[in-house]
This record gives structure tokens, sequence and C-alpha cells, in this order.
């Protein structure tokens, strides 16, 4: 399924991304998502970690503003955090503290519904198991346990 169909059906309305690499996506899909801006909310990671347009945090507090109205899913890919193995392993990414920072953050303030770790491969042909990668997956878990709790007893 597509953005546009998924948005037509009422399945997806709104959508935010904090840290999109500006070079590493297809521009035609940019432009999709730049052309919408009503659905779409984007940080890039140039603008917050190299040239600090933006910080960290403010771009996180963007996106929860984005969809804060909704019931929404939190995805995290490992694809961008640092040196994790991951389907698309990178060298310049968020450091797995402020991945961590961001579950905490996000899942304490929205109406979440599930949290996706995306792109994860601990186990790759090429390199010896890194078994540091299921760990920092159970740390990612239990920060949004934690915060849904603490988002619960802010609404009771």
């Amino acid at each position: 399924m597509d953005s546009d169909m998924l948005m037509s059906k009422k399945f997806l309305s709104k959508y935010a991304i904090v840290g999109l690499h500006e070079s590493y996506n297809a521009g035609n899909v940019l432009q999709f998502m730049m052309d919408r801006p009503e659905n779409f909310s984007l940080s890039f990671f140039e603008d917050i970690f190299i040239r600090e347009n933006i910080s960290f945090t403010k771009a996180v507090d963007k996106a929860i503003e984005h969809v804060k109205d909704n019931f929404c899913g939190i995805e995290i890919d490992m694809d961008t955090i640092q040196n994790i193995p991951s389907s698309a392993k990178t060298s310049s990414g968020i450091s797995t503290i402020q991945a961590r920072q961001y579950i905490n953050r996000v899942a304490s303030k929205l109406n979440a519904c599930y949290l996706h770790i995306a792109e994860a491969a601990p186990v790759l042909s090429h390199i010896k198991t890194d078994n540091k990668t299921g760990k920092l997956i159970g740390y990612l878990i239990a920060d949004y346990i934690k915060a849904r709790n603490t988002f619960k007893s802010q609404k009771n």
C-alpha cells in the first residue's frame, strides 16, 4: 500500500518523521511528503545534527505536536542508530541514548497503540553476531512500557 491510498482510505492521516536523512531517500518520495505539510511533519537529520537549525528535543516535540490529537504508532528504524547492525547500518546516525530518549518522550506524551522497532539485523552474513542489538531492543521496549505507564497515569 502506498501513502496516497492509506490516506484516502483514512488508515493514515498524519505522519511525523524525526531524523530523516536528506541523501538517502528518493526525491519523489521526499517531494510527496513536503507537498503535504498537513499530513507529514519532517525534521531532517542534517538540520538537527549537522546544521543545528533545530535541537533534537524540539524536533521530537514538533513530531509530537503534529500527531498528538490522534491514536498513533511509534516507530524507530534501527538503520538510524549509529553502528547498530541493521539492513543499512550507518556510521552517521543518532546515538543509542538518543533512541531511548526519543522512545521515552513520544511514548509518554502520545496516545500510542504500538511500538514498531524496524530493520534490526543482529546476525548478518559478513559480521559476527552482535549481542548488543538484542539488549538495545530490550531497553527500547522497557522504555516504551515505562513511558506508556507514565502517559496513562497522567490521564487519570
